[in-house]
């Protein structure tokens, strides 16, 4: 059973709330763009990521 943190608008935010995302291509380029502009937050991120420490 997939834990629910709260609610907004309407609609359940859920602690796996990731895997229920649709596939949107647009999104994929704003990344690879994002990644390019080496953007704090996310390199901040993409560091968590790669020491395992996103919970």
């Amino acid at each position: 059973m997939k834990e629910i943190l709260t609610h907004i608008k309407g609609f359940s935010i859920q602690r796996n709330f990731v895997t229920n995302l649709p596939y949107n291509h647009y999104l994929k380029c704003l990344l690879k763009e994002k990644r390019k502009a080496r953007i704090l937050g996310e390199v901040l991120f993409w560091k968590k990521v790669r020491a395992k420490k996103i919970s």
